[in-house]
């Protein structure tokens, strides 16, 4: 079967790791830039469709013809830039990622990783390579775009890194195919990404309403700080570090597990208005409230979240993890719908609706208007 090696550089309004592979490939400001590829042993060539190429003739066929592998890096992203942006519609079975081969041989995760661990040359330094798509890939404050004419000598080296990686990940798949998963793996991928396609359900108007309440109420706790230690908020880690030392806190740092240790020694050191200011402290800084913010930044238009779960995302291990949204490790539920309003949508579903009262990380006072 023939291999179809392929790269893309693109560009979009969207923030791609703040709103994921689903929301960037469909957003309609998203453009491919430079689409690199080769064909088995075959040189590598470049479609720049923002120079006014048109998309060579191999490349479209290779795309068309189910009886070519496409392989890529994370395929997740490719084959989203193939769907939406280029109107491709590829099967998945016809997709091979290197990163899942790269990961069931327990060698890395990411691009740059692998080809050290292989001694590939390196195709350009990260820092550089960042460089170069903050330049092309991201918009400028203004939201307009460097063009490629922008800056050529800047353009010529952004073509070379993509024409390096694809260099990198066809010598790479060569190195792995030794190694390749068993079939079922790859039917258990193929699941994987169809339900990541089919995403999970959002409802969208609670989750506005649970983010204006998160919001309100870390605006609360932070006021209570500043009140409590004249003027300090809590992101402000070194003077709230020296304030709360000055009062019995025994430790040099505002981390998270020594601000519990110090509330549940028994010592008796802390005064009791630092004893405040450090609960409130680890309520604001509390990692499971900023997944509301995640899952609004992450939902498509259609109410659903795609994209989330991470096909052997645990390294060694193999089992699934979670991509932008941590989905597999919710927040604790209360029991039952006692108090909450809820609309029937099926014979054994319902959607909540509102709240008298919301539960959220830690205990909050109940919310008296509720948030519906």
């Amino acid at each position: 079967m023939p291999f179809l090696y392929q790269d893309f550089e693109t560009r979009s309004a969207v923030n791609l790791n703040a709103a994921g592979g689903s929301r960037y490939a469909r957003d309609p400001s998203t453009r491919v830039l430079i689409h690199g590829y080769a064909i088995d042993g075959g040189p590598i060539r470049q479609w720049v469709p923002v120079e006014g190429e048109r998309m060579p003739s191999d490349l479209h066929d290779a795309l068309e013809d189910p009886d070519v592998a496409k392989i890529a890096f994370n395929v997740n992203f490719e084959r989203l830039i193939c769907r939406f942006v280029l109107g491709y519609r590829i099967p998945y079975a016809h997709w091979t990622d290197v990163m899942i081969m790269a990961r069931y041989a327990s060698v890395a995760s990411n691009l740059e990783g692998v080809g050290e661990i292989m001694r590939l040359p390196a195709s350009v330094q990260k820092r550089r390579a960042k460089q170069l798509m903050g330049h092309f890939s991201f918009p400028k404050p203004d939201g307009t775009f460097n063009h490629w004419w922008s800056n050529p000598d800047w353009w010529r080296e952004y073509l070379l890194y993509n024409e390096k990686d694809v260099a990198s990940l066809r010598a790479i798949h060569r190195r792995l195919r030794r190694f390749m998963y068993p079939e079922r793996e790859h039917a258990v991928w193929v699941a994987d990404q169809r339900i990541n396609d089919r995403g999970l359900p959002i409802n969208r108007t609670l989750l506005e309403q649970v983010v204006a309440l998160k919001d309100r109420l870390i605006a609360e706790r932070s006021a209570e700080v500043v009140e409590i230690t004249g003027g300090i908020r809590p992101t402000q880690v070194a003077k709230l570090l020296a304030w709360c030392r000055e009062r019995g806190y025994p430790f040099h740092d505002m981390q998270k597990g020594h601000i519990s240790a110090a509330l549940s020694s028994p010592s008796g050191r802390l005064q009791e208005d630092c004893r405040e200011v450090l609960l409130r402290r680890l309520d604001v800084g509390k990692a499971s409230l900023k997944k509301f913010d995640a899952l609004q930044d992450r939902a498509d238009d259609d109410d659903r979240l795609r994209g989330v779960f991470e096909f052997m995302g645990a390294a060694r291990t193999s089992r699934w993890s979670s991509r932008g949204y941590q989905a597999h490790n919710m927040i604790k539920a209360a029991r039952g719908l006692d108090g909450l309003e809820t609309e029937k949508i099926g014979p054994n579903m319902v959607r909540i609706t509102g709240a008298t009262q919301v539960e959220m990380a830690y205990r909050l006072e109940s919310d008296p208007d509720g948030v519906a």
